[in-house]
């Protein structure tokens, strides 16, 4: 899913679950340097996604977890919530 159809998806999930007062959060860190980035295992792919991004750096999978710790309610819906850890 690309950047542009998760913010739509957001958004329409903000719009339906805001009426009940249930709050929607998303985070988009662009390239992610996993396993699964074939695109960047090239110096061509990896040259071309680091000239897409503002910090001139990859993300790494352990950039992610602070940011959706970080966007996460601190209550959920019908339960209570679970720190991270």
């Amino acid at each position: 899913m690309g950047r542009g159809e998760a913010t739509t998806h957001r958004h329409a999930f903000r719009f339906h679950a805001g009426t009940r007062g249930t709050p929607v959060n998303a985070v988009a860190p662009g390239v992610v340097e996993t396993d699964m980035s074939n695109s960047i295992k090239t110096d061509a792919g990896r040259e071309f996604a680091l000239g897409l991004q503002a910090l001139k750096r990859l993300a790494q999978p352990d950039d992610i977890g602070p940011a959706v710790a970080f966007s996460r309610p601190t209550t959920l819906v019908g339960s209570p919530a679970t720190p991270c850890r």
